[in-house]
């Protein structure tokens, strides 16, 4: 199942500017987490401003080396990015995508350590919880896929788009199929058992 990485990082991003108070709120949970320190900070308006402007300059420098395949560069970067600001959910979700173009037969399995990584400091993160659910469904495991990107819409409902992609619509029906077939099989064994053939040897009917 294709999703281009374009489509990706748009439906990242439709997660990412979910909310207008995002910054504010990202913020905030730097601040708690002793991310800001109170004397490299002025106060007020221009304090957001320079964290803002910060994160998103140490986040394009990554990007710029990860699009320029930088592969060991980019990751030091985004790196340096999630430990200083961890809320910043574009950086870990651009460095997974970056470890899932990484030309290594564990790629996939680079791309889940950097999401799960994400997750552990921002449990409910809608957008690396999409993340992860597209990753999962371009790998074939429509199951695990489905229920983090209905996750992610529960979090955040202008994640929804997603579901009503075709890749997805397919996966849904596909899941739904395997299920009918799963239990079909089981009526009819235990209908076999206890039918007309099948008794345990010593007991008679």
């Amino acid at each position: 199942m294709y999703l281009s990485r374009g489509s990706l990082q748009h439906a990242a991003s439709r997660c990412i500017a979910a909310s207008t108070s995002y910054p504010t709120t990202m913020i905030a949970a730097h601040r708690q987490r002793g991310r800001v320190v109170a004397r490299h900070q002025p106060q007020g308006h221009s304090n957001e401003s320079s964290i803002l402007s910060e994160m998103e300059e140490m986040y394009e420098l990554a990007l710029a080396h990860a699009r320029a395949n930088n592969w060991d560069i980019a990751r030091s970067k985004f790196q340096q990015l999630v430990s200083k600001y961890p809320t910043a959910c574009r950086g870990w979700v651009s460095w997974a995508q970056m470890e899932k173009r990484y030309p290594s037969t564990d790629r996939f399995d680079r791309c889940r350590q950097v999401l799960q990584r994400g997750l552990e400091q921002n449990t409910n993160s809608a957008c690396l919880i999409q993340a992860w659910g597209l990753m999962e469904l371009q790998r074939g495991n429509l199951l695990a896929a489905l229920m983090m990107l209905e996750r992610a819409v529960k979090l955040e409902p202008s994640c929804s788009p997603v579901l009503k992609w075709r890749q997805v619509d397919t996966a849904r029906k596909t899941v739904g199929s395997r299920r009918s077939v799963r239990r079909g099989t089981s009526i009819q064994a235990s209908s076999m058992a206890s039918g007309s053939g099948a008794v345990p040897p010593g007991i008679s009917r």
